[in-house]
């Protein structure tokens, strides 16, 4: 069996999948953009919940990341991803990407 502890997100990336209640999970997000200064990823819960995750630059790349904690996929089903960037005088959001939770026995 293999462990999945990185879900890169990109132009190519339709769906991913993972399980509930998952911790240390590496979201990458590739969204074209160098010298990002903040970064947010906005999600949607099965239930409709919203709100965001503080993201982080990865330095020299155009990607952003972050590392799912406790709490974070703590329902089952589809979650709706999307990444926001700011790098001076330009902010914006990038592609809605859509990661699927599954559910656990227990």
């Amino acid at each position: 069996m293999t462990i999945q502890t990185t879900i890169i997100f990109n132009k190519q990336t339709k769906m991913n999948r993972t399980y509930k209640n998952n911790v240390g999970l590496e979201l990458v997000f590739d969204v074209g953009i160098k010298d990002i200064t903040s970064s947010k990823i906005f999600y949607q819960k099965p239930d409709g919940t919203t709100g965001y995750w503080v993201g982080e630059p990865v330095v020299g790349t155009n990607e952003i990341k972050y590392v799912i904690q406790e709490g974070d996929l703590d329902q089952a089903g589809e979650y709706k991803l999307q990444p926001y960037v700011d790098f001076g005088s330009w902010k914006g959001r990038g592609s809605i990407v859509s990661l699927t939770v599954e559910d656990i026995l227990f």
